[in-house]
C-alpha cells in the first residue's frame, strides 16, 4: 500500500510539473474567424514539426542547442503528450503572439526592463512589458556568445535598434554573412534555385518550415546555431541571387526559445519590426 501511495504521489507531482511547464494562457481577446483558421493551420504544421523533428532529437543534440539536463526532462514531458494536447498548447501560444502583435502595431512606444548580462554565461533575461502583460524571457544569448561581434545591420527601413542586445522585443539580430558559407558578401549569384539549394544544404542548412518562411517557402533556408538563433539564406528567382544574414531569432519551432519563453511571441514581434 505504501509503495502504491508513493507511486501515486510521484505521478501527481509529475503531472503538476508538466502542467506548470506547458500551461498556455489563452488571451481574452477574440480574433476574427479567418485569423483563427490560419493560426489553427499553423499550429498543425508546428506540432508536426515538433513530432517529426524536435521530439526526435537526442539528449546530446539538445545539450548542443543550449538546454540543460533539467530542461531536457521538460522537453520529454511535452513530447509524451497526445497530439491534440500539443496542438492546444501551441495554438494558445500562437493566439497570444497574434494578439500581442496587433497591440504593438498601435503603440508608439515600447516599455522594457532588462536584467544585465551575466558574464559567466553570456546570456541575459528580459521583461518585455506590454499594456496588459509582461513576458519574462530568460537565457537570451549575447552577441559574443554567438560570435556576432561586430553585428552589422543593413536593412533599409528597419531601425538599427534591431541589432541592439535587449533591443526590439528584448531580442537582437544581425545581417552578418554566415562564415560557414564563406561568401565574400551577403549576395551571391546562382543560375537556378537547385544550385543555390545544393550549396547551402551542403553547409548545414535545411528548407525553412512553411509556417516560418514568410511566403518564401522552398526558397528560404535555415541553419540553426543553438540558443534559439539561426542564419537565414534565401534565393530570388527574379535576380538569381542568393542572400544570407544572421544571427537572428529563429522563427522555426526550437526547444531553447520555447523553454526560455521567447519563442514564438517575442521572436514573431522581432521579425514583425525587423
Amino acid at each position: 500500500m505504501k509503495r502504491l501511495l508513493a507511486l501515486l504521489v510521484g505521478l501527481f507531482l509529475l503531472v503538476a510539473t508538466a502542467n506548470n511547464f506547458i500551461s498556455a494562457e489563452s488571451p481574452k481577446e477574440r480574433l476574427d474567424k479567418q485569423t483563427l483558421v490560419i493560426l489553427d493551420s499553423q499550429a498543425t504544421l508546428i506540432v508536426k514539426d515538433f513530432e517529426e523533428r524536435l521530439c526526435k532529437m537526442s539528449d546530446e543534440e539538445m545539450l548542443k542547442e543550449g538546454l540543460t539536463k533539467e530542461e531536457i526532462k521538460k522537453v520529454k514531458i511535452f513530447c509524451s503528450l497526445p497530439k491534440e494536447r500539443k496542438k492546444e498548447i501551441i495554438l494558445n501560444k500562437l493566439i497570444t503572439a497574434e494578439v500581442e502583435r496587433k497591440r504593438i502595431c498601435s503603440l508608439s512606444k515600447f516599455i522594457t526592463s532588462q536584467v544585465s548580462p551575466m558574464s559567466s554565461s553570456d546570456t541575459y533575461s528580459c521583461n518585455y512589458q506590454l499594456p496588459r502583460r509582461v513576458i519574462h524571457a530568460t537565457g537570451i544569448p549575447t552577441h559574443s556568445k554567438l560570435g556576432a561581434i561586430p553585428c552589422s545591420w543593413n536593412k533599409p527601413g528597419s531601425s538599427s535598434s534591431c541589432k541592439v542586445e535587449k533591443g526590439v522585443a528584448c531580442l537582437w539580430g544581425c545581417t552578418n554573412v554566415d562564415p560557414k558559407l564563406g561568401w565574400s558578401s551577403n549576395y551571391k549569384y546562382f543560375p537556378n534555385l537547385e544550385s543555390f539549394k545544393q550549396e547551402v544544404t551542403s553547409k548545414g542548412y535545411h528548407k525553412t518550415a512553411r509556417y516560418a518562411a514568410y511566403g518564401a517557402y522552398g526558397r528560404d533556408f535555415t541553419r540553426g546555431i543553438g540558443y534559439g538563433y539561426r542564419y537565414e539564406a534565401r534565393y530570388s528567382p527574379s535576380t538569381h541571387m542568393g542572400y544570407v544574414e544572421g544571427p537572428e531569432p529563429n522563427p522555426e519551432a526550437n526547444w531553447y526559445g520555447y523553454i526560455h519563453n521567447f519563442w514564438p511571441t517575442l521572436v514573431y514581434i522581432w521579425h514583425e519590426r525587423c
